[in-house]
């Protein structure tokens, strides 16, 4: 029979687990973001295939944050790694 203690360290242990994997899918999502929304637009320039664009619904959530300048000048640097712009 585990004691009450045990039991509170495996309980700390798994929000811990779950809270690293949180941390980490997040860190991750928004360091994708840039790559990912730049090869959108350029291939929609290349192709002149709106289609591309559908790509800003995956980061949708970080686009609605608006004017948010460490994500906007991310995005910006992947941008003009590819030589291309964003729609508008």
């Amino acid at each position: 029979m585990e004691t009450a203690p045990s039991k509170t360290r495996e309980g700390i242990a798994r929000i811990t687990h779950w809270l690293e994997a949180f941390v980490v899918f997040t860190v991750l999502y928004v360091l994708s973001s840039g790559p990912v929304l730049a090869i959108g637009f350029w291939l929609r320039e290349k192709t002149n295939w709106d289609g591309f664009y559908s790509v800003m619904w995956i980061y949708a959530p970080l686009l609605m944050w608006g004017h948010w300048e460490p994500l906007e000048t991310y995005v910006g640097w992947w941008c003009k790694l590819f030589n291309t712009v964003g729609p508008g």
